[in-house]
Parts: structure tokens; sequence; C-alpha cells
């Protein structure tokens, strides 16, 4: 049973005896006086059974109202020490963080005293402290799994405006104390340092954007570069807070942005409506799972209602209609989030699961296209990027400082004792027998049926056994015959039906094997996907689709499949992989009542081949975040039914691979060794996908551990 921990992340936080007691309202001086939980009683179900919970402590402890510090800065927040330390002590808070524009609104030594009681009641405490060098230090949390553990890495920092700089003195420095300054180079630093030290760990940077209240962060130029900054220089989350609204979520190849969770239970009336903005924040949870060889993240944010003039001063989960609202509002962007509901209420997620929509689908443009149901926007560009796996990969391994040499075909790196030896991306990590296994594709779909895993219903024959062949293909509707040591889609022909066919399909695959022919029933219909699965985890998966046009109503499919390979020569991995045209995809294109010289009416989708790998002409869609999590469980469980293989390659087909399957309605295609990672990096459609970089860190966190 692998081992969960969930760390919870919330906004900003104060009981607030000065806005309460500045309204006048005697009910609510009471119920502060008597019954402080009860504010705190709407948002429980989200919080409870958190191994950690963080907040942003945006306030300072005391015993009765302080001396002002500055008089003229506005809303200085206090609150009764007692009181808030029980009351966050009974919802499970476990850390705060003090990098904000508040905790200095009395001066130095009020700050300090509030971090001195918050860590004499056993609350970690980070942002903040008596010098730059202590205010710096992240929280750092140790998930301590069955097998491994996880370190995780908490950096926060203010940002904030040249008044809290020079005129407030708000920020620590060597010789004083104060908040941490979100400094980007500094913070570089610190992520360097991390990364050097402890590889694997996870960095989460929880940064407070002042002077944007409720406004949206992720609409400054200034704070969405900067952001972008960190998450290219080694940073996995940025969850923000300080503009007391929820914002938008932006998910990159390295890391995921929340630009602004808002605000937790902050007990001010708040001007949401004086100011139009919507009155909405969020709490998040990240949960971290021990798998047999890394962990597996999951984030899911779940939208509270924050308005104290809507909500009686009683931060809830959004209702259904709230909810509708606040995705129209967030669809305004493309994120490629997703958004769900379970028992803790609606959430938007980096995660897909079963009854998800992602926002970015939530409205189509008109120049998309659909194929297979999947709807196609504008191909990618790539400007003169190189593409070789070994190139790749030896890129991932410079920027982690190791070195690499290249022996004839092999990558040799170094990783303190231990050399690893790579042919593409199959490793000195996988098992020669299981490596032989996968290339014998009749002996694998043994272990897949061992497996108890969904295959697609076939036999093998040898060479000699042509007529036997023959009879059995005919026996099915519609059959798939290919080598069965082929690799890269090369020797198979799909959707053999005729005897004229299966004599030009075994022509083919005898062409490239002197082993046996494989002859598998066609799935038809449905949509193919490449999975890779590193270390036992499926962390990519794009989309095979059959090498089609679609008419412009101008152009004849010939000069349409040329402008289609003009726009393949433009992708790295595809321009070496064009449409080509032989017998059998003239019989195909014939049966869809065309011919070469034909004018389809405009809109008309035509396929050239119904064997949709890339390698052959078929396009590739990233469906990483798409994709139903039943199927990257059953890319794992095929991967891990061949022994001792650590990057793979599972090719599955299914009729709707956004959906859970009825009835087995998939099959496994393939399992891959040595799988390529080019569809990955550079798809033809959807976001590309850094799978070096993941193949490259499991093998530096294996190489660390075997020699730990």
């Amino acid at each position: 049973m692998s081992k969960k921990f969930v760390i919870t992340f919330a906004g900003d936080t104060s009981l607030g005896d000065w806005y309460v007691n500045k309204t006048g309202n005697e009910d609510l001086i009471q119920r502060l006086e008597s019954n402080p939980e009860s504010f705190f009683n709407g948002v429980e179900p989200i919080i409870k059974n958190s191994d950690y919970f963080i907040i942003n402590f945006e306030t300072v402890l005391v015993d009765s109202e302080p001396t002002i510090y500055f008089p003229d800065k506005g809303y200085p927040n206090w609150d009764k020490s007692e009181r808030l330390l029980r009351t966050l002590r009974s919802i499970g808070v476990t850390a705060v963080n003090l990098a904000n524009n508040h905790t200095m609104d009395f001066g130095p030594e009020v700050m300090l005293k509030t971090k001195e009681l918050l860590e004499e009641n056993d609350f970690k405490t980070f942002g903040a402290s008596n010098s730059l060098q202590e205010a710096e230090q992240p929280l750092k949390i140790t998930l301590l799994g069955e097998k491994s553990l996880k370190n995780i890495y908490i950096i926060s920092g203010l940002r904030a405006s040249k008044l809290y700089h020079e005129k407030y003195n708000f920020f620590a420095s060597n010789d004083k104390p104060g908040v941490n300054s979100l400094n980007f180079n500094r913070i570089c630093e610190q992520i360097k340092k991390i990364r050097n030290e402890d590889p694997s760990s996870f960095i989460i940077l929880f940064p407070h954007w002042q002077g944007i209240d409720y406004k949206w962060a992720s609409e400054s130029k200034d704070i969405h570069e900067l952001c972008s900054k960190f998450i290219e220089n080694g940073v996995n989350y940025i969850i923000g807070q300080g503009p007391h609204i929820l914002n938008h979520f932006e998910k990159r190849d390295t890391g995921n942005i929340a630009y602004s969770i808002g605000n937790f239970v902050w007990n001010a009336k708040g001007r949401y409506k004086k100011l139009q903005a919507p009155p909405y924040s969020a709490i998040g949870r990240l949960q971290f799972e021990e798998k047999e060889f890394n962990w597996s993240i999951e984030s899911r944010f779940y939208p509270i209602v924050t308005d104290n003039r809507i909500t009686d001063y009683q931060s809830r989960p959004v209702n259904e209609q709230e909810f509708e609202n606040l995705i129209k509002v967030l669809s305004r962007k493309e994120e490629s989030f997703w958004h769900g509901k379970d028992s803790r209420g609606f959430y938007i997620s980096s995660n897909r699961s079963n009854s998800e929509l992602p926002l970015v689908f939530q409205g189509k443009k008109t120049n998309d296209f659909i194929i297979n149901n999947i709807t196609l926007p504008k191909p990618n560009e790539y400007n003169n990027q190189i593409f070789s796996s070994k190139y790749l990969i030896s890129k991932e391994f410079f920027k982690k400082g190791y070195t690499s040499t290249s022996v004839g075909k092999y990558l040799i790196v170094n990783i303190g004792e231990k050399t690893l030896a790579f042919d593409e991306t199959e490793s000195s990590y996988d098992s020669s027998i299981g490596a032989r296994i996968a290339k014998d594709k009749t002996l694998a779909r043994e272990f897949l049926k061992k497996a108890d895993l969904s295959i697609a219903k076939g036999e093998s024959f040898s060479i000699q056994q042509k007529e036997k062949a023959l009879a059995y293909a005919l026996s099915l509707t519609a059959c798939v015959i290919k080598p069965s040591d082929g690799h890269k889609g090369i020797g198979i022909t799909v959707g053999v039906k005729t005897r004229e066919e299966f004599e030009n399909a075994w022509n083919k695959a005898i062409s490239f094997t002197n082993k046996k022919i494989i002859v598998e029933e066609q799935f038809i219909g449905g949509t193919e996907a490449r999975c890779l699965v590193v270390g036992g985890c499926c962390l990519a998966a794009f989309s095979s689709i059959s090498p089609n046009i679609v008419s412009n109503g101008i152009d004849t499919i010939e000069e349409l499949i040329k402008q289609k390979n003009k726009i393949r020569l433009k992708n790295p991995h595809l321009r070496n992989r064009l449409i080509e045209i032989d017998n059998h995809r003239l019989s195909i294109i014939n049966t869809q009542g065309y011919t070469l010289s034909n004018i389809p009416d405009k809109g008309i989708n035509v396929i050239i081949d119904w064997n949709r790998n890339v390698g052959t002409g078929g396009d590739s869609l990233d469906i990483t975040d798409e994709i139903h999590p039943f199927y990257k469980e059953i890319a794992v469980k095929a991967a891990n039914s061949i022994p001792s293989l650590f990057v793979v390659g599972v090719d599955i087909i299914a009729d709707n691979l956004f959906q859970e399957p009825q009835k087995n309605r998939y099959a496994i295609l393939e399992v891959n060794t040595r799988p390529g990672i080019g569809g990955h990096h550079f798809p033809m459609y959807g976001k590309p996908r850094n799978v070096a970089k993941d193949i490259v860190e499991y093998c530096i966190s294996r190489a660390l551990k075997e020699r730990n």
C-alpha cells in the first residue's frame, strides 16, 4: 500500500480584532470573543485530514491594541494572542507564512514577538525573522514513505512597492529584522543550491503580491514574467496570495502556477462589490504519493466564497451556480487545468480524473477541426530546434551538472561512481531480458495476458505458415499484420480485409523480418495513444492520429498531402517522417470515394491510412492532461508486466481515451523498450513535454539512492 501525504495551502488569515471592532456590530464582536472557531466552520470539510496545513498569517499577535508604528499605513490589523493561537491549533494549522505586507505593521519588535509566540505553540514559521539569513530560509517538510523520502521546500517572499523598501523598511537585511523580499536572483541561488544538494526535491514558491488588491496578478506583465522565470529556474509550483481573490491558473512544461488563492478567513468587510471583483478564493490541497521509484503529485484547488457581506463572516465552499460563474471568469484565459467535484466540493486541478472538463475546452476556436472526436488546434511551430533522443538526454544531464560522452551510438554518463549507458532512451538500468521480451511481440503478448490486460485477439505465424495465416486473417472482420520484432510502425499494415490486401501486407511484413508474423483483429474506430512510463509512473501521453488531410475545398488530395508534408518538414520530429503514398493507401482513399486528383468539399477529413503510427505519417497530439487516469494506470501495469524495464512506451487503443472504458473496450497494442520521445517533445498539436528531463531526473535519483 503506497503512502500518501496532503499539504494544504490557504491564503490571508486573521480573525481581525481591529476589523471586527471597527464594524461596531455587537453580535459579531460577541461571536469573536465567545466562538472564534465558528468563522472556520464552513471550510472545515476542505481542510480536514491534512498532514500539513500552511496559511498566510497576515496579522500580529498582541494582548491589547498595539501602538501605531506607521501613522500613514492603512489597515493596521492585529489579533489577540491566546484566542488566535487556540483557534489555529483547533483547525490543524501546522505552519504560517510571515512574508506579507502586514506582519511588520507595528514594527520589528511586534513581528518578532509574534514569531516567538507562534513557535512556542509549535507552529512553524517562515518568511520573516531577525535577519535576512533567517528570513529567507525555506520551510522544509520531509515526507517519509515506506521505501524513500521526499523533501518539500516552501520559499516565501513579499513583492511590494518602493514604499515598503524605502519608507516602511519592511524587509530584512544582514543586520536588521524584517520580512523576506521576493528577490529573483537571490531566490534562484537558493533554488540552485537545493537542486544541487537534493535533486529529487519538490520546490514550492509561496509569494505575496502587494499593491494589487482585488485585481488579477495573472494579468500583470511583470508578475507573469517573474513566475515564468521562477518555473524555468526550477520551481515546481507557485501558489500566490495577496490580491484577496482567486486568480488564473497556468500549467507549464516543468511546473504549475496558481497566481493567487486569495483569502482564507479574513474578517474585514472587503471591497469585492465596490471594486467589481469576483468574491472567490481557494484552498489548495497537494497530495504526494510514494510510488515504486518516485513520487506522484496531484493538486486540487477548492474555490470558496470569501466576501463577508455575502457569507456573514463564514467562508464556505462555492455552490454549483457560483462554481459555474467562476469557471466562466477563469475560462477567459486558456488554462490547461481541469475542474470537477468530489466529497469536499467543487475543485480545479492540474490532474485530470473522472468527471472533469478542461477549462480550455469551454470555448473552442472556430478554426479548430475534429478527428476521432479530438478537437485539433493550429499545428505547433518550432524554430530550428534539434531532435535526437541522445541530444535531448545529454542536454538535460548537462543542466543538472553532469557531463556525458558519446561512444558510437551510445551516450555515457557518470553519476558519482555509477556509469550509465544510453541507447536512445534505453539505459543500462533496463534489463536485457526484459528488453528481449518486449521486442518479441509474440512473447510480450503472453506477458500482457498473464497480467490480466486486454489485448487484441490474434495469432502468430511462421513465414512458412502463410496459408494458415491467410485463413485466420479472412476469418476476422478486419485485421492488422505486422512483424513480431518490428519497431516504429515499420512493416505494419492496418485494415486488411481481402486476399489481395493480405498478400500485399504479408509481403510487406516479411520484407522486414525473418521471424514470425502477427495477425491481429483490428480494433475498429477508437483513438490510439502512446503513453510514456518512467520508473513506474505514466508521465506523458500523445494521441496517434491516422495520416489525414482536411479539405479546404480548393486543392486536390494530392496537393493537400504535399501541404501537410510541408508542415511536417518544419517539425523536428516529423521532418523525416513524411506521408508517402503506396497502393494500400490508394485503396483506402478509394474506399472513401476519392482519388488523389479529387477536391473534396471544404471541411471533409480524408484518411490516408488506418495505421496511426507517427513514423509513417500519423499526427501527434499531446493528451497528457486529457487522457483518463484509468489508461495511465493501465500503461503502468503493462510496463510492469515486462520484468525490469524502467523507460517504456505503451501503445493503447480505446473507444474513448477520455472516459473509463466499458467492458474492456480497450486494448494494449504494444509495449516498447527504447521508446521514441520526439512525439512528446515535438507534438504536431498540443503542449510539448520535456520527458528527457523526467528520464534524467529518474536516473540521477536512482543512482544517488543506490550510492547511499
